[in-house]
């Protein structure tokens, strides 16, 4: 399913499906990403006390129960099957329809770890996209580079070959000078 996945989202990209990626990822990476009635989110901890607040919030509001009623989180839904539909998935509640507190911390802060997740991801691929992007403009203006070269009449080869031999001999010159720089009484000494 995951290449079936991968294949419809390279046909169907459009510009307003990218503003709308980056408008979502934007949303998710702040310190407000389930809303600032929720509470802070910029850490683990926080979030695991900003839905236990929460909790106690929904739980106020009925009236001499020990434990959340999954149809108080439906009332907030406002009667939304597709809304009711995600709480059910979201949350699980047991046989009787009610959530302990435990369970309703481990519902959030499984989505809070996979919010995480997937702004860490979007970070990581927006890293390697960078790097791909630095050594693809080296590569590109070494063959402009070498264009204008052979545009102006001079050989890219005796060129590249020249300029191989100077870098060569300052390896060669730096090489033996930081060699003597580390070496100390004989002892080749390094520190982390």
């Amino acid at each position: 399913m995951y290449p079936y996945l991968l294949t419809h989202l390279r046909q169907n990209v459009s510009v307003k499906n990218i503003l709308q990626f980056q408008q979502a990822f934007v949303s998710i990476h702040t310190e407000f990403p389930f809303s600032v009635a929720f509470g802070d989110t910029s850490n683990r901890t926080r979030c695991i006390k900003s839905s236990e607040r929460l909790y106690w919030r929904l739980l106020a509001k009925q009236r001499h129960e020990e434990e959340l009623r999954f149809e108080t989180l439906c009332d907030i839904a406002h009667g939304s099957q597709t809304r009711i539909k995600t709480l059910n998935g979201m949350f699980q509640p047991d046989k009787e329809g009610t959530l302990s507190q435990l369970d309703f911390i481990k519902s959030i802060d499984r989505v809070y770890k996979e919010l995480r997740f997937t702004v860490f991801s979007i970070q990581n691929a927006r890293q390697i996209d960078q790097a791909y992007e630095r050594i693809l403009d080296i590569f590109f203006y070494f063959v402009l580079f070498c264009i204008a070269l052979s545009i102006l009449g001079i050989s890219v080869l005796t060129f590249i070959l020249l300029l191989s031999a100077l870098i060569i001999s300052f390896a060669f010159m730096i090489g033996s000078a930081s060699s003597a720089y580390f070496q100390v009484s004989g002892i080749y000494t390094f520190t982390c």
